[in-house]
Protein backbone atom coordinates (compact mmCIF):
# COMPACT_ATOMS: atom_id res chain seq x y z
CA UNK A 1 0.00 0.00 0.00
CA UNK A 2 1.58 3.28 -1.13
CA UNK A 3 0.56 6.69 0.21
CA UNK A 4 0.18 9.20 -2.64
CA UNK A 5 -1.59 11.86 -0.57
CA UNK A 6 -0.64 15.53 -0.81
CA UNK A 7 1.73 15.37 2.19
CA UNK A 8 3.88 12.84 0.33
CA UNK A 9 4.41 15.41 -2.43
CA UNK A 10 5.17 18.38 -0.17
CA UNK A 11 8.39 17.83 1.76
CA UNK A 12 10.26 21.03 0.94
CA UNK A 13 13.00 19.02 -0.84
CA UNK A 14 11.96 19.20 -4.46
CA UNK A 15 13.94 17.35 -7.14
CA UNK A 16 14.84 20.32 -9.35
CA UNK A 17 14.91 18.22 -12.52
CA UNK A 18 11.40 16.84 -12.12
CA UNK A 19 9.69 19.21 -9.62
CA UNK A 20 8.70 16.21 -7.52
CA UNK A 21 9.34 15.79 -3.81
CA UNK A 22 12.09 13.48 -2.64
CA UNK A 23 9.62 11.84 -0.22
CA UNK A 24 7.34 10.47 -2.94
CA UNK A 25 10.32 9.50 -5.10
CA UNK A 26 11.81 7.57 -2.16
CA UNK A 27 8.42 6.03 -1.35
CA UNK A 28 7.82 4.88 -4.93
CA UNK A 29 11.36 3.49 -5.23
CA UNK A 30 10.97 1.71 -1.90
CA UNK A 31 7.65 0.24 -3.00
CA UNK A 32 9.21 -0.95 -6.25
CA UNK A 33 12.17 -2.50 -4.39
CA UNK A 34 9.87 -4.30 -1.98
CA UNK A 35 7.68 -5.51 -4.84
CA UNK A 36 10.72 -6.76 -6.76
CA UNK A 37 12.13 -8.58 -3.74
CA UNK A 38 8.83 -10.25 -2.91
CA UNK A 39 8.28 -11.23 -6.54
CA UNK A 40 11.76 -12.81 -6.74
CA UNK A 41 10.87 -14.77 -3.58
CA UNK A 42 7.72 -15.97 -5.43
CA UNK A 43 5.39 -14.19 -3.02
CA UNK A 44 1.99 -13.23 -4.44
CA UNK A 45 1.66 -9.43 -4.38
CA UNK A 46 -0.84 -6.69 -5.03
CA UNK A 47 -0.22 -2.94 -4.90
CA UNK A 48 -2.67 -0.29 -3.74
CA UNK A 49 -2.22 3.46 -3.77
CA UNK A 50 -4.19 5.89 -1.67
CA UNK A 51 -4.84 9.56 -1.34
CA UNK A 52 -8.45 10.67 -1.10
CA UNK A 53 -9.37 7.40 -2.82
CA UNK A 54 -7.91 3.91 -2.88
CA UNK A 55 -6.78 2.48 -6.21
CA UNK A 56 -5.74 -1.07 -7.03
CA UNK A 57 -2.54 -0.41 -9.01
CA UNK A 58 -1.52 -4.06 -9.35
CA UNK A 59 -3.93 -6.94 -8.76
CA UNK A 60 -2.51 -10.23 -7.48
CA UNK A 61 -2.72 -11.79 -10.97
CA UNK A 62 -0.83 -9.00 -12.79
CA UNK A 63 2.94 -9.14 -13.47
CA UNK A 64 5.07 -6.94 -11.20
CA UNK A 65 6.67 -5.19 -14.19
CA UNK A 66 3.43 -3.34 -14.96
CA UNK A 67 3.29 -2.05 -11.39
CA UNK A 68 6.92 -0.92 -11.62
CA UNK A 69 6.03 1.22 -14.63
CA UNK A 70 3.01 2.69 -12.83
CA UNK A 71 5.10 3.46 -9.74
CA UNK A 72 7.43 5.65 -11.82
CA UNK A 73 4.58 8.04 -12.57
CA UNK A 74 2.47 8.21 -9.41
CA UNK A 75 0.30 11.30 -9.10
CA UNK A 76 -0.85 13.24 -6.09
CA UNK A 77 -4.10 11.94 -4.69
CA UNK A 78 -5.28 14.69 -2.34
CA UNK A 79 -6.25 13.73 1.22
CA UNK A 80 -5.01 10.79 3.26
CA UNK A 81 -7.38 7.81 3.16
CA UNK A 82 -5.05 5.51 5.08
CA UNK A 83 -7.79 3.75 7.05
CA UNK A 84 -9.77 2.90 3.89
CA UNK A 85 -6.59 1.72 2.14
CA UNK A 86 -5.54 -0.58 4.98
CA UNK A 87 -9.09 -1.95 5.28
CA UNK A 88 -9.18 -2.56 1.49
CA UNK A 89 -5.80 -4.33 1.64
CA UNK A 90 -6.91 -6.48 4.56
CA UNK A 91 -10.07 -7.49 2.69
CA UNK A 92 -7.97 -8.49 -0.33
CA UNK A 93 -5.68 -10.53 1.90
CA UNK A 94 -8.54 -12.23 3.75
CA UNK A 95 -9.77 -13.57 0.40
CA UNK A 96 -6.38 -15.19 -0.30
CA UNK A 97 -5.53 -18.82 0.45
CA UNK A 98 -1.97 -18.23 1.67
CA UNK A 99 -1.40 -18.88 5.36
CA UNK A 100 0.96 -15.95 5.83
CA UNK A 101 -0.61 -12.59 5.09
CA UNK A 102 1.37 -9.37 5.33
CA UNK A 103 0.34 -5.83 4.45
CA UNK A 104 3.13 -3.29 3.96
CA UNK A 105 2.07 0.37 4.11
CA UNK A 106 4.58 2.92 2.79
CA UNK A 107 3.56 6.31 4.19
CA UNK A 108 4.46 9.42 6.13
CA UNK A 109 1.81 8.47 8.71
CA UNK A 110 -0.17 11.70 8.38
CA UNK A 111 -3.73 10.42 8.27
CA UNK A 112 -6.39 9.04 10.57
CA UNK A 113 -4.02 7.49 13.10
CA UNK A 114 -6.62 6.14 15.53
CA UNK A 115 -8.87 4.42 12.96
CA UNK A 116 -5.91 3.09 10.97
CA UNK A 117 -4.30 1.67 14.12
CA UNK A 118 -7.60 -0.01 15.04
CA UNK A 119 -7.77 -1.53 11.55
CA UNK A 120 -4.21 -2.85 11.95
CA UNK A 121 -5.20 -4.48 15.24
CA UNK A 122 -8.36 -5.93 13.66
CA UNK A 123 -6.23 -7.32 10.84
CA UNK A 124 -3.87 -8.90 13.39
CA UNK A 125 -6.83 -10.64 15.03
CA UNK A 126 -7.64 -12.07 11.57
CA UNK A 127 -4.07 -13.26 11.00
CA UNK A 128 -2.76 -10.32 8.96
CA UNK A 129 0.49 -8.63 9.94
CA UNK A 130 0.53 -4.97 8.95
CA UNK A 131 3.90 -3.23 8.77
CA UNK A 132 4.14 0.52 8.46
CA UNK A 133 7.17 1.73 6.55
CA UNK A 134 7.60 5.37 7.47
CA UNK A 135 9.20 7.53 4.79
CA UNK A 136 11.25 10.11 6.73
CA UNK A 137 8.79 9.73 9.63
CA UNK A 138 8.33 7.42 12.59
CA UNK A 139 4.92 5.80 12.04
CA UNK A 140 4.94 3.72 15.21
CA UNK A 141 2.03 5.76 16.60
CA UNK A 142 -0.14 4.30 13.81
CA UNK A 143 1.38 0.92 13.01
CA UNK A 144 2.20 -1.52 15.85
CA UNK A 145 4.88 -3.00 13.55
CA UNK A 146 6.78 -0.04 12.13
CA UNK A 147 10.11 0.90 10.64
CA UNK A 148 11.46 4.21 9.35
CA UNK A 149 13.53 4.72 6.23
CA UNK A 150 15.03 7.90 4.85
CA UNK A 151 16.37 6.55 1.55
CA UNK A 152 15.30 3.58 -0.59
CA UNK A 153 18.67 1.93 0.12
CA UNK A 154 17.68 1.76 3.81
CA UNK A 155 15.01 -0.75 2.85
CA UNK A 156 17.67 -3.26 1.79
CA UNK A 157 19.82 -3.01 4.91
CA UNK A 158 18.50 -2.66 8.44
CA UNK A 159 14.89 -2.45 7.37
CA UNK A 160 14.64 -5.99 5.97
CA UNK A 161 16.02 -7.32 9.25
CA UNK A 162 13.31 -5.41 11.10
CA UNK A 163 10.65 -6.55 8.63
CA UNK A 164 11.73 -10.16 9.09
CA UNK A 165 11.44 -9.81 12.89
CA UNK A 166 7.97 -8.27 12.61
CA UNK A 167 6.69 -11.03 10.37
Amino acid sequence: VLDVSASMFDDGKQDKRHCVSKRIINAALSCDALLSTLTKAQVATAVLTFGSQVALTKPFNQPAQKASIALRSVRQGGGTGDFAAVRYAHNLLLARQEQRKVCFVITDGLGNAMMTREQCLAGARSGITTIGIGIEHNVGHVYPNAIQINEPSDLGTVSFKQIKLAV
